[in-house]
């Protein structure tokens, strides 16, 4: 082969392995590309916040109170309190002091400040996450601290035929108790310690106190001779309980074809009660329940 022939291969060869190079080369690039994009992301990402759980926006989350019972940690960063929603779960936010948490027991009252935020990718589902919270002020007695009132009105939370609603409750007063009344449904009658429905007076609750040491077991013969003069007698639990009745030490049932009884017994404040509730068969009954239940769920003995 002539020399110009040899330097024009020795040329080709020099092309094609640099060429080869420069795709290599390309081709890792490219690989670390997603490396380098999830550096961003995760930079853009609260630490700790591995749930999806966006930073909460003062604009699009506010601060919203509750009240309830603390019923104690579910693990490091979540605790669970009883609210009129039933048993529900909060994240501790960055502002918790531990120290505060540390001296809570179970059972212990509280009251709260949360927000909820959306979680990422899923805007139907929103996270609770606790601000603030410490045990309220309570009496030897149980009840409210002397001298300490409830506010004139609240806002309570209840789900009418699977659809979660918010609703404003004015404070009303029985003997030694208060609670909250959806009053534009809904009446209460001290004196007679009954709650029921405005345009459906049929539909109602009386409510009846024991004292402290009251025998549960005597409480449920009485209740289930009562009620088989209605039908069978069923005790309900767990999901069969509407969520804010859940936490009763006993719920019977009984039903006929005209009406449907009920006889719930539960201790607040230390202090016994018992609900006769009763309800006819009609179409008021599916938002005679929630809203009934709603309301004795605030009771406070006072």
């Amino acid at each position: 082969m002539n020399k110009p022939k040899q330097l024009a291969a020795i040329l080709m060869t020099a092309l094609l392995a640099a060429s080869l190079a420069a795709c290599s080369g390309g081709g890792n690039n490219a690989n670390n590309q997603p490396d380098s994009g999830n550096a961003a992301n995760n930079e853009g990402t609260a630490p700790g916040n591995a749930s999806g759980v966006t930073d909460p926006a003062p604009a699009d989350n506010p601060v919203m109170q509750g009240t309830g019972t603390y019923n104690g940690a579910a693990d490091s960063h979540t605790v669970e309190i009883e609210t009129p929603d039933g048993p529900t779960a909060f994240q501790l936010g960055e502002s918790i002091d531990p120290a505060v948490l540390e001296q809570l027991q179970e059972k212990d009252p509280v009251t709260f400040e949360y927000q909820e935020i959306a979680i990422e990718g899923d805007a139907t589902t929103k996270q609770r996450v606790l601000t603030k919270i410490e045990k309220a002020e309570t009496s030897q007695g149980g009840g409210a601290e002397e001298g300490a009132e409830r506010a004139e009105t609240t806002e309570l939370s209840l789900e009418i035929e699977g659809n979660p609603e918010k609703k404003t409750a004015k404070l009303a007063h029985g003997e030694g108790y208060s609670l909250y009344v959806f009053d534009e449904l809904f009446d209460f009658d001290a004196k007679t310690a009954t709650l029921s429905m405005k345009h459906f007076p049929d539909y109602k609750v009386e409510i009846v106190q024991f004292p402290v040491d009251y025998n549960l077991d005597m409480l449920r013969e009485e209740a289930e001779a009562a009620l088989s003069k209605t039908g069978e007698v069923r005790e309900l639990k767990g999901d069969e309980i509407n969520s804010t009745m859940r936490d009763a030490d006993l719920f019977l049932l009984a039903s006929s074809d005209k009406e449907t009884k009920e006889v719930i017994v539960k201790d607040i404040d230390g202090i016994g009660y018992q609900f006769n509730v009763t309800m006819p068969v009609g179409e008021a009954s599916d938002g005679f329940g929630p809203h009934a239940f709603a309301s004795l769920n605030t009771i406070a003995t006072e």
